[in-house]
């Protein structure tokens, strides 16, 4: 099915992946087994999902990151995209730019064997299978779900995903303080490089 208006519905949209088919740059798949091409970017149909709620997940990852790995995450690390009633991983692919993306609000996803993953869409009865590097795809996921409690736990009334129980979280107001101060020392930190030039090691240099 051919949709030049196509986006991302989280309550019917299970995966979607980048190509370059002619003029198509995307393939949407729904639970209901239709296929849709659309000539829409993923990142162009990211932005239209995320556009009504104001994106408060990529706000907020860089003081998630900091909190959960003591680290700032580089440009290339496959974060997930978190909303009010949807987050979703990267499965395959190196960045948010290219690859292969899964929403993980709704269907279970089981593993089959090595680098062989299946969704279950029981009202349909219908199964989607992913082929997937195996440490990839569940590093990626693992990391979706931590990130989504972790933000959850701050904004509960705006991350709305139910989790596996074990990935609920609860913030100390230590931790919490230590996640708000990473936000903010990230975000100047993208400011003067992006719009003054500087290198890391200058801005080290500033903000110490």
């Amino acid at each position: 099915m051919v949709d030049y208006d196509a986006t991302l519905n989280p309550a019917t949209t299970i995966m979607f992946c980048k190509i370059h088919e002619q003029h198509f740059r995307t393939l949407i798949f729904q639970n209901d087994g239709t296929v849709i091409k659309t000539n829409q970017t993923p990142n162009a149909l990211i932005k239209q999902l995320i556009a009504p709620h104001s994106d408060l997940g990529g706000i907020i990852i860089d003081g998630i990151i900091y909190h959960l790995y003591d680290v700032h995450h580089s440009g290339t690390r496959q974060l997930p995209i978190m909303g009010k009633d949807f987050l979703i991983f990267p499965a395959i692919g190196t960045s948010r730019h290219q690859g292969c993306w899964v929403f993980l609000n709704k269907y279970p996803i089981r593993k089959e064997d090595k680098s062989h993953f299946t969704i279950d869409v029981p009202e349909h009865n219908f199964e989607l299978h992913l082929k997937a590097n195996e440490k990839a795809f569940q590093s990626n996921k693992k990391l979706a779900y931590r990130c989504y409690g972790v933000a959850q736990a701050i904004l509960p009334y705006h991350f709305t995903v139910k989790l596996p129980a074990h990935y609920e979280t609860t913030l100390s107001n230590a931790e919490l303080s230590k996640i708000l101060r990473a936000i903010g020392t990230f975000r100047i930190i993208k400011i003067l490089k992006e719009v003054f030039g500087m290198s890391l090691r200058e801005i080290k240099r500033v903000i110490k």
